[in-house]
């Protein structure tokens, strides 16, 4: 028996999405600043998709808010888990 077996996708992805910064969502910021917004959530237990609009106004603010779901995503791996690598 292998514990993947046992990993159900929707929870894992309610895990990720609570591992994003609390307070760069839509609803908290103002005017110029950036956040992260989960648009959409698909799937069953076996597999998930979550789609995210990532909002910045310089370039390098992008490119570090992607770079930390890249290292987010990146850590699970440590857990076993496999995410794919579609934040470049």
């Amino acid at each position: 028996m292998l514990f993947d077996e046992y990993l159900n996708s929707l929870l894992m992805a309610h895990q990720f999405i609570s591992m994003l910064p609390a307070g760069e969502a839509p609803q908290y910021t103002e005017g110029r600043e950036g956040y992260y917004w989960v648009k959409e959530m698909t799937g069953n237990s076996a597999k998930t998709v979550l789609k995210l609009d990532i909002r910045d106004f310089s370039q390098q603010g992008y490119r570090d808010r992607m770079a930390f779901l890249q290292n987010l995503a990146d850590s699970w791996k440590h857990c076993g888990v496999n995410l794919p690598s579609r934040f470049n």
